[in-house]
């Protein structure tokens, strides 16, 4: 009878713990790999202001921006990945200052110009962005970037990068003043992009003023809080009587109480002889106002 050879255990196990390693380490290194060029990506992705009038010379800006965004989606594409529409995806939702609408919109034109160029050949054997079409129709002629929507139809949209399209210089459009009723979906999209982006900004303001929900400051609050300590005297330092009567019985407050008015959990009815306003202050000036 043939005998299989004989393998003495530790070489086995050894052998093993190598294969594992080695796929762990891959596993480690795949999603690094993946973040940094989705954080790479999603730098060059940050969120421009809406324009306040048109500036030509801005065009030019976008088409950089534009040109340097679709060229890592083609490096990406043509090494180990991730796909473009897995990177785009990925880098944007790094980008919390930067609401759906524009995401939507951005990832669309992205796409669609990344799409177009790698379908022309505008990108040479070492995956750079090229103008000269080198694939496909239209061989040996030139390519250029164009706003969707023009910034004299729309000059808050002028500076954004999702109003960015990849076309043949030759033909660019002429008349800066008409546009497609296609062009015209993509404006109504594009107003309530900044409609939401000009939403973000102001609430960005109103967070960093740290305001309450009645848009007062910290110091603001405190101060109404004193002034209505003074007003109340000796009062004001006694500890409100109020009771419950919760599934008919009678309690005094309690945490749990506090928490179910902050939830909107009422009890069944509130008896207080001590707030008439039927509002109290807790100890970190927080006013609790209770439905009588």
């Amino acid at each position: 009878m043939n005998r299989l050879p004989h393998f003495p255990f530790i070489w086995v196990f050894l052998s093993l713990l190598v294969f594992v390693s080695s796929v762990t380490d891959a596993a480690d290194r795949g999603p690094s790999r993946y973040n940094k060029k989705a954080q790479a990506l999603a730098k060059q992705l940050a969120p421009t202001p809406p324009a306040k009038n048109f500036r030509k010379e801005d065009i030019a800006g976008l088409g950089k921006r534009m040109a340097a965004a679709i060229q890592v989606l083609e490096n990406s594409h043509r090494t180990s990945g991730p796909a473009p529409e897995s990177l785009v995806a990925t880098a944007l939702s790094f980008r919390n200052d930067m609401g759906d609408y524009e995401k939507v919109m951005l990832t669309n034109a992205l796409l669609t110009n990344w799409r177009e160029a790698n379908g022309r050949g505008l990108f040479d054997k070492h995956g750079n962005y090229q103008v000269e079409v080198s694939r496909g129709r239209g061989v040996g002629e030139k390519m250029m970037f164009e706003l969707i929507v023009p910034g004299k139809i729309y000059p808050r949209g002028s500076n954004q990068l999702a109003n960015v399209r990849l076309i043949l210089a030759d033909r660019r459009r002429t008349d800066e003043e008409s546009i497609t009723d296609r062009e015209k979906a993509t404006m109504e999209q594009l107003k309530k992009m900044i409609e939401q982006k000009t939403n973000i900004a102001d609430r960005k303001k109103w967070e960093a003023q740290k305001m309450n929900d009645l848009e007062q400051t910290k110091e603001q609050e405190t101060t109404l809080w004193q002034k209505d300590m003074d007003a109340a005297g000796e009062a004001g330092k006694k500890l409100p009587s109020i009771r419950f009567f919760d599934f008919g019985i009678m309690q005094p407050v309690t945490r749990r109480h506090i928490l179910q008015l902050e939830a909107g959990i009422a009890p069944t009815s509130i008896q207080t002889n001590h707030v008439p306003s039927a509002e109290f202050a807790t100890p970190d000036c927080k006013r609790i106002s209770l439905s009588l």
